[in-house]
C-alpha cells in the first residue's frame, strides 16, 4: 500500500509513510497550541476595579489598580492607628535618611499644589492660635531689644548655639500655648529653630549642635 500523501509504499497497511506521518502530527500539534492561545486570549482573567488585564493569572486585579489599593489601605492603617504610623515612618527615616530626603524632595516636585495647600493650612492654624492667645506681637523696636541681649556689636548670636541667628523663636511654641510677645521669643539660627519646632521642651545645645532636654517649659 501507498502512502496516500508521497506515494511511497508504506509498511504494515498503513496510510501514511513515516515521514509524512510525523509532519502530520507536528502540523495537528501546532493547530491545538494555536487554538489554545486563541481561547486564553479570548478568556484572559480581568482586573475587578477597570477591567484591565491582570498581570498573572491568579491576581484579581491590574499592576495600578494594586498599588493604588495598598495606598488607600496604608491611609486608612495610618488613620487609625497614627501614633504607630508616626513611629514606624520616624524609624524609616532614622534607618536611611538620605533615601527618605530624596523620596521627599521628588514628592514636593511632583506636587507642588499639595505643598503649597500644606503651608497655606499651617499658616492659618498658626494664626487662629496667635488670636485665641492674644498676642500682642512683638514690634521692631521691641525685637532689636531681645536681639542686643544676644549681640557682640556686630553679630547677632542664636540663643541655643554658637553661630550667627537669622531667625525668630519662640521658647514656647505657639502650637503649645506660647504668645507672640518680647518675653517668649529669642534670635536662633536655622538649625536649631528647625530642630526644636514645636516642642515642650526648652533645648540647650552643647558642642556641634548636640541637644538635650534640661528644663521643661511650664
Amino acid at each position: 500500500m501507498n502512502c496516500v500523501e508521497c506515494s511511497v509504499p508504506c509498511r504494515y497497511n498503513a496510510r501514511r509513510c513515516p515521514t509524512c506521518a510525523a509532519a502530520r502530527v507536528r502540523v495537528r500539534r501546532n493547530e491545538r497550541n494555536r487554538a489554545a492561545a486563541a481561547a486564553r486570549r479570548l478568556h484572559v482573567k480581568r482586573c475587578v476595579e477597570c477591567q484591565a488585564p491582570a498581570y498573572s493569572r491568579t491576581a484579581k486585579r491590574c499592576r495600578p489598580c494594586v498599588a493604588e489599593r495598598r495606598r488607600v489601605l496604608g491611609r486608612a492603617r495610618a488613620a487609625a492607628n497614627p501614633g504607630k504610623e508616626k513611629a514606624r515612618s520616624r524609624a524609616k527615616y532614622r534607618a536611611n535618611p538620605q533615601a527618605e530626603q530624596l523620596r521627599l524632595k521628588r514628592w514636593a516636585q511632583a506636587n507642588p499644589e499639595k505643598i503649597k495647600a500644606t503651608y497655606r493650612t499651617r499658616n492659618h492654624r498658626r494664626r487662629a492660635r496667635l488670636c485665641d492667645a492674644c498676642s500682642p506681637g512683638v514690634t521692631p523696636a521691641e525685637w532689636a531689644a531681645v536681639c542686643e541681649q544676644f549681640s557682640d556689636g556686630e553679630t547677632v548670636w542664636c540663643a541655643y548655639c554658637e553661630k550667627p541667628a537669622n531667625t525668630v523663636d519662640h521658647v514656647r511654641s505657639i502650637a503649645h500655648g506660647g504668645r507672640d510677645e518680647p518675653d517668649n521669643v529669642v534670635p536662633a539660627c536655622g538649625s536649631c529653630n528647625s530642630s526644636k519646632r514645636n516642642k515642650r521642651l526648652l533645648w540647650q545645645w552643647i558642642g556641634k549642635g548636640i541637644a538635650s532636654a534640661c528644663l521643661e517649659v511650664a
